[in-house]
């Protein structure tokens, strides 16, 4: 954490000025005055003056990030020494930064994938939804001694990705 930290910073300014909030804008009734006039509720103006204050909508911008990402992380044998240093540094870059600008993200490792949801389960660091927490955190450093381990010796990324797309997919609807 300590050899990131300057990088977090300044990351975090970076990524604030490019991943502008993009939630789509709405046109919110009930106003007095506003940039369009609401037909149906003019017409009930005329049978009844006192809904003067309600005849009006205006556009309400959009105020929040709705991005989602996923760091997949290879824990196989060849990421073993040097690289896996560089891979938890990197890791721990990535959810500080997005952790402190609020977008939702998920940390997912991998080396021979499981084939069972629940075996898959422990290649997850941190889940979309989940805050980044002590607990996270743990986990996130337990990259470098899965990188160690036998079950590391190889990797199968083309079912990591189509794995880690599954998950995605599943949170974009």
């Amino acid at each position: 954490y300590d050899e990131v930290s300057v990088d977090i910073d300044n990351l975090v300014h970076e990524l604030q000025d490019i991943l502008y909030p993009n939630k789509a804008t709405r046109w919110r009734r009930g106003f007095s005055s506003g940039s369009r006039a609401t037909l149906g509720r003019v017409m009930q103006f005329e049978a009844d003056p006192r809904k003067k204050n309600d005849l009006f909508e205006k556009k309400n911008l959009a105020d929040k990030k709705e991005y989602k990402f996923t760091l997949l992380v290879d824990l196989s044998g060849s990421m073993d020494g040097v690289h896996s240093e560089e891979a938890i540094k990197a890791t721990i870059l990535f959810a500080e930064v997005l952790d402190r600008i609020g977008i939702d993200f998920e940390i997912l490792g991998f080396n021979t994938l499981p084939t069972t949801e629940s075996e898959k389960e422990n290649y997850v660091f941190k889940g979309f939804g989940k805050t980044y927490d002590t607990d996270s955190k743990k986990k996130v450093e337990r990259v470098i001694t899965d990188v160690d381990t036998i079950a590391a010796a190889k990797n199968d990324d083309g079912p990591a990705i189509k794995w880690a797309s599954d998950r995605m997919v599943e949170q974009n609807g």
